[in-house]
């Protein structure tokens, strides 16, 4: 029988085995974020903001124009 630890240590990396699966980061470069929806983005220095993605200028609102977004991550919220 496990003792109380190793339970401990096999419930939490079940639990972020988990929440790993759920509404995970994506990158811009791998899948474009949907328009007209407010997103949690993070930029590649790993700040985060509210934004909506910009179609037009591929970019989201958080954004200069001529910043690239192709690192940036986001999320559906």
């Amino acid at each position: 029988m496990k003792n109380t630890l190793e339970l401990y240590h096999l419930g939490f990396r079940e639990g972020a085995e988990w929440q790993a699966t759920k509404n995970p980061w994506t990158l811009v470069s791998f899948i474009q974020p949907p328009s007209n929806v407010e997103l949690l983005v993070q930029s590649p220095a790993g700040v985060n903001h509210l934004a909506n993605w910009r179609e037009a200028y591929d970019i989201f609102t958080c954004q200069d124009k001529s910043e690239s977004s192709a690192d940036w991550k986001w999320r559906l919220i």
